[in-house]
């Protein structure tokens, strides 16, 4: 009784306007589709999120990219970190390279019996050319007779009795300290003086 044009009690007439209501086979239309009557600003708000989600693609797209390349030069970065720091450190052991040659010739020289006064000249010598050549580098030592003490610079290893116009001063060191830059490589060990 789908399109009857009266009921049976005589009352009122009922149209069903469905399609498929007539017998048509809705087939694969069960889902309806889209109206072609939409509004058109309804259409025009689907065009710009299509277009904002494409844009969007895009961005992420290209983010991954950027990402990409950046962890590439961060590695980069780091291995020519590592290769300098090596470079530098080649460097230091070629100059001491020298030194401990002239080391192994004093050495040498005080087992065919060399004099004592040779072998000690020797040491002496090497032991400047170390000195100079860690000044050359950018070595300093650092000044402790007779200054002030700064635990910054001085390490005290004692205290020893003094006069009042002493008090505070380094009187004695024990090791020399050294500073590379503004870098204290080893404080100065040293002994302090203490008004009784």
């Amino acid at each position: 009784m789908a399109n009857s044009g009266k009921d049976d009690d005589g009352g009122f007439a009922v149209h069903d306007r469905r399609h498929w209501a007539d017998g048509e086979d809705p087939g694969d239309e069960s889902v309806e589709a889209p109206r072609a009557d939409r509004p058109s600003y309804v259409a025009e708000l689907e065009q710009r999120v299509e277009s904002a989600e494409s844009r969007l693609r895009e961005y992420i797209s290209a983010r991954k990219v950027e990402q990409s390349d950046l962890q590439a030069l961060r590695e980069r970065l780091q291995r020519e970190h590592a290769l300098e720091i090596a470079r530098a450190r080649g460097r230091v052991v070629a100059e001491v390279l020298d030194l401990l040659d002239d080391l192994g010739r004093a050495e040498e020289a005080a087992r065919e019996g060399g004099s004592l006064e040779a072998l000690l000249e020797g040491v002496t010598l090497v032991h400047q050319q170390m000195l100079s050549r860690l000044i050359e580098m950018g070595l300093e030592r650092i000044a402790a007779l007779n200054t002030p003490f700064d635990p910054e610079i001085h390490e005290a290893v004692s205290v020893q009795p003094c006069d009042a116009d002493q008090d505070g001063m380094v009187l004695q060191v024990l090791s020399e300290g050294y500073a590379f830059g503004d870098l204290v490589l080893r404080p100065a060990r040293v002994i302090v003086g203490k008004a009784g």
